[in-house]
């Protein structure tokens, strides 16, 4: 994994804030999440105060200043991306199982199996319970 202030040079804090793997498009470039709003000019709300992209340095003066990171800015490097069309088809053809109730707070603050639980015990109960209950390791099954 890697570290932001290890990629980015004018970083400089005393938290190893980690940069996850985004998806195979543009893996060389920065992407990020956040719930700063506007503290973040040029942000784009996503959703219920989930925030894509803004001023970088201003990321940057917020970093440094030594304000919290953990829950509030999460680091890509590249994106995962679709054809016109192919995302709606895929949907159409219930390829996605789709949650309109995720904390942004949790998209942020949580990763790996903390991050998939919280996700799937936001979708219906009945539909996905089987999901829940999956041994974390098929050897176990």
């Amino acid at each position: 994994p890697y570290i932001l202030s290890e990629l980015v040079d004018d970083i400089s804090c005393d938290e190893d804030i980690p940069i996850f793997v985004g998806g195979p498009v543009h893996k060389e470039r920065l992407y990020y999440l956040h719930i700063l709003g506007d503290l973040l000019p040029d942000s784009i709300e996503i959703r219920n105060g989930l925030y894509v992209s803004g001023t970088f340095n201003i990321v940057k003066e917020y970093i440094n200043s030594g304000e919290p990171v953990n829950g509030l800015i999460k680091f890509f490097l590249g994106y995962s991306g679709w054809e016109k069309g192919q995302l709606r088809t895929e949907l159409d053809n219930f390829d996605w199982a789709v949650s309109k109730k995720m904390n942004p707070k949790n998209i942020l603050e949580l990763t790996g199996e903390d991050m998939w639980q919280s996700a799937v015990e936001t979708l219906d109960p009945h539909k996905y319970r089987l999901w829940l209950n999956c041994p974390r390791s098929i050897i176990m099954n």
